[in-house]
């Protein structure tokens, strides 16, 4: 099979440090495919206005977490690692 479907299932986490003027949380990600098997993935994510923050990787289990980021609105794009 060429490509393969992958299904995200981002899970929100937010913290806010004692300290900081401006509250921050992570974006915990596992990445499927359509059976429920993990997907090594690589991509990015993006900021709402469309800005490229940071390259995401998947680990070989699926998961990849992106800490301290601004609360508000992101875009994440994956591909599976043997496509990138």
């Amino acid at each position: 099979m060429l490509g393969r479907v992958v299904s995200l299932i981002p899970t929100f986490c937010l913290k806010t440090p004692l300290l900081s003027r401006q509250p921050v949380g992570e974006i915990r990600l596992e990445v499927q495919d359509l059976s429920g098997a993990p997907v090594d993935a690589a991509g990015t994510l993006r900021d709402s206005s469309g800005a490229v923050l940071r390259s995401v990787q998947a680990d070989p289990h699926g998961a990849s977490i992106q800490p301290n980021l601004p609360y508000g609105t992101y875009r994440v794009r994956l591909l599976q690692s043997w496509l990138c």
